[in-house]
Order: structure tokens, then C-alpha cells, then sequence
């Protein structure tokens, strides 16, 4: 039985200003929680990046089977989201949530492998700098026109061989995500801002939440809490 997954995000993740530069430290971890709560226990994967104006860049993917909470800042995690602040010393740091729709019984942690390898594998054609080691290697074939095929028009039978697969992913392609999920098996929500309202399911959020960060429009600069609880500007 297949797993339809749903994004929940942007959220805002919280940092400090030090004299070595910005850091996450356990007090920004415990304000996200708070102001997430409903997340904590939820499983599933999620991607950490950074949001540079209008663009967003995924810079780390990870899986979580035994609750966010337990996993998403823990020590090997953050090592990754520091390198990012230190990369970007401007921007918003964000995190993705990718959660199963299921409301009893616990998630197939089968297809929950199967979405973070999807995810790596998408993120690293969306940034080649993506931090993580595992699962990073590229595949080794293509299709011309369809998918991983190198760049230059696709040639009419490679665009009705599309159609005829239902692969609407990206001309050309080198790896569209659509076109991923179809060949990887893996059913996702098409988009944040896509989605429809929560209806009560568990590990939801309706749009707007506390900690959610809206897409459109973006904002010059966005509040962000140190480890005094003051506001501070992000850049």
C-alpha cells in the first residue's frame, strides 16, 4: 500500500549571534520546539537550508523513525547546519518537514529510506554542495530527453515517450523531481504552498503556523531569538 507523504514547512530555525559567527544553540532548539510542538513526535524525513532571498537552497536531508524531536538537532546534525551558517552568513536557516499521512499504527519505515534517497538524490541536482556522505553517489544511466540525459532539446520521440510514462518532469532532463518519483515509486505532496488546509490529521499544521515561514511575499529581514530571548534581525 503506498505512503502518501505531505510537506509541512518552511519553518524558521532559530540562532544566536556569537563573536565566532551565528550558532544554534540549546536554547534555539528548545524555542523551535515550542513553537513546533506538534511536530515533536512525528516521524518521516526533512531538509535543512538556507533561504537567500528568494531562493531556498537544500543543504542537508535526514530521516527520522523515532520522533523529529529525538532526532533532527542531535549532535551529527548540527555539525551539518553549522557548516551551512558558516557558508551562508546571510540568509534564513529552514527546515522541511516530509510527514506521512497516517493517523494510527506506526509509519513504513520502508518507504520513509526510500523518501530520503529520493530527497538526497533530488537535493544534490538542486545543490551539488549538499552535505550529506551517505546515499550521495549519482546514478550511472540516463535517458536522452527524458531524464539524466545531458543538456540539448529533447527530440519529439523522447517527448511523447514522456507523455506516454506520464514523466512531466523538466525537458531534457537531468533529474526532475517529478520525474525522480515516478521512477523511484515515491508519492510526495507536489508543494508547500500546494497543499490544502489540515483537516485534524495527525502531525499536521495549517498554513501559517507559529513557526512556519511563508513563501510569498519574502521579507527583508525576519526576527530571529537569541539565546536571551530578544529579537534579533536576520539578514
Amino acid at each position: 500500500m503506498p505512503t502518501i507523504f505531505k510537506v509541512q514547512g518552511p519553518f524558521k530555525v532559530f540562532f544566536s549571534r556569537e563573536p565566532g559567527g551565528r550558532t544554534i544553540t540549546d536554547r534555539d532548539i528548545q524555542v523551535f520546539w515550542e513553537k513546533n510542538p506538534e511536530l515533536e513526535d512525528c516521524c518521516g524525513c526533512y531538509v535543512f537550508g538556507i533561504r537567500v532571498g528568494k531562493g531556498l537552497i537544500p543543504t542537508y536531508v535526514g530521516k527520522a523513525t523515532k520522533g523529529f524531536k529525538k532526532e533532527v538537532f542531535d549532535f551529527h546534525k548540527l555539525t551539518r547546519y553549522q557548516r551551512t551558517l558558516a557558508k551562508y552568513w546571510r540568509g534564513t536557516p529552514i527546515l522541511f518537514f516530509v510527514v506521512p499521512s497516517v493517523k494510527r499504527g506506526l509509519p513504513n519505515r520502508t518507504h520513509i529510506a526510500a523518501l530520503e534517497k529520493f530527497l538526497i538524490h533530488t537535493g544534490q541536482a538542486a545543490n551539488p554542495g549538499l552535505l550529506n556522505i551517505k546515499g550521495t553517489k549519482a546514478d550511472e544511466w540516463g535517458i536522452a530527453g527524458v531524464l539524466r540525459g545531458g543538456k540539448g532539446k529533447a527530440a519529439h520521440s523522447a517527448l511523447s515517450f514522456r507523455r506516454l510514462m506520464k514523466l512531466n518532469g523538466p525537458g531534457g532532463g537531468d533529474s526532475g523531481s517529478a520525474v525522480a518519483a515516478k521512477l523511484h515509486g515515491v508519492a510526495t505532496a507536489p508543494n508547500a504552498s500546494e497543499l490544502p488546509p489540515a483537516s485534524g490529521e495527525e502531525c499536521d499544521q495549517t498554513s501559517g503556523g507559529n513557526g512556519e515561514v511563508p513563501l510569498n511575499p519574502v521579507p527583508q529581514a525576519l526576527p530571529a531569538r537569541g539565546v536571551d530571548g530578544s529579537s534579533r534581525e536576520v539578514l
